[in-house]
């Protein structure tokens, strides 16, 4: 297996709060199974349920885990481009890359909106890789 990436969870807890607390355990045993890069903040990872602080407080719970043998891509894609241009900067020192969806609410009408969300969110990254996703 090479370059194998796990599209994560949202971990909650049964009161509806983060468990910030597994993500260790949930890291070392995708390391052990040979997965080299997590995809955090994606729709597996219930993005659209979550407030920014909770994604955000995600992220940092995930970089700690973060090393050569783990890869970080975080989900930053949001309605709001003021958010998704505030998550990428939160990114600069915690993820190796940045992800976004497009605005699926107010979808852009035209391929030109859609270059300038997408750019507004990288100006925003401090260099980071930037993949959109497409659904």
């Amino acid at each position: 297996m090479n370059n194998l990436f796990a599209a994560t969870y949202a971990p909650m807890k049964a009161d509806g709060e983060l468990d910030l607390g597994i993500i260790g355990v949930y890291s070392n045993f995708l390391k052990q199974n040979e997965v080299h890069g997590v995809f955090i903040n994606g729709s597996t990872g219930d993005f659209v349920s979550l407030s920014t602080e909770e994604r955000n407080q995600l992220l940092e719970q995930w970089s700690k885990e973060k090393s050569n043998d783990l890869y970080l891509i975080n989900h930053v894609g949001h309605n709001n481009l003021r958010e998704a241009t505030a998550m990428a900067r939160y990114s600069i020192d915690k993820a190796d890359a940045i992800a976004a969806i497009a605005p699926f609410y107010f979808v852009p009408g035209r391929m030109d909106q859609l270059v300038d969300y997408c750019a507004a969110i990288a100006e925003n990254a401090g260099g980071l890789p930037f993949f959109i996703t497409i659904c």
